[in-house]
């Protein structure tokens, strides 16, 4: 679980988390002139490689620390997290007035890539299990298990009764509320939703249908 700043991701640049008490393990960059953190902004802005190869020394190791605090997680995710914030203020830095608005700029964008980061790692693992299920349905012994039960299936809404197949249909087939359902049938919620459950429980091969139409 990420641990959120004290402030939302969206709240004004003024108003992000400085960070800067005696507690905190990151040391602070050694410059603190305001004019040098325009300049230095800038030139990064208008894309001068010495500057942002100064800035990227000078902010990488606290980008690293605020992403382990943030995420909690280990070196290697942390690791690609400051990295990206680097990528992203070699691409979009603003022109920043003071260190201490650098200073929130970078904990605000550091914060946005970790989200990123653990997004996409959720997005990869959700293709993988989904991979690993196609493959398991692609394999010859998958396939066949797959075809016998389609038949079964086949079989026993072949066997549903008139009311049954009805009652189905509408609730499934044409997307009816029970209520609705139930008008179109002629009978009452409480039937129509005993019938569908019996179905279904049928169709899913269970013995214990619940009785009662």
């Amino acid at each position: 679980m990420i641990a959120s700043p004290a402030i939302p991701v969206s709240a004004p640049l003024g108003s992000m988390p400085r960070a800067t008490n005696n507690n905190t393990a990151v040391a602070q960059p050694a410059r603190n002139d305001s004019e040098e953190a325009l300049a230095v902004t800038r030139a990064i802005g208008a894309g001068d490689r010495a500057a942002m190869s100064e800035f990227y020394e000078e902010w990488f190791d606290r980008a690293l620390s605020l992403a382990m605090r943030f995420t909690g997680r280990d070196e290697a995710f942390c690791l690609d997290v400051a990295q990206e914030a680097m990528l992203r203020a070699a691409r979009s830095i603003p022109a920043l007035a003071t260190w201490g608005d650098v200073e929130r700029w970078v904990a605000r964008v550091v914060y946005t890539s970790a989200l990123d980061q653990l997004k996409a790692q959720r997005r990869r693992a959700v293709r993988e299990r989904a991979a690993v299920g196609r493959e398991k349905l692609s394999s010859p012994h998958a396939s066949a298990e797959l075809r016998d039960e389609l038949a079964q299936l086949s079989a026993r809404v072949s066997a549903l009764s008139e009311e049954d197949s009805q009652a189905l249909g509408l609730r499934y087939g044409r997307g009816l509320t029970h209520r609705a359902s139930a008008i179109a049938s002629g009978g009452t919620i409480g039937a129509l939703h005993g019938r569908v459950r019996r179905v279904l429980a049928m169709l899913r091969g269970n013995k214990d249908t619940g009785g009662g139409s």
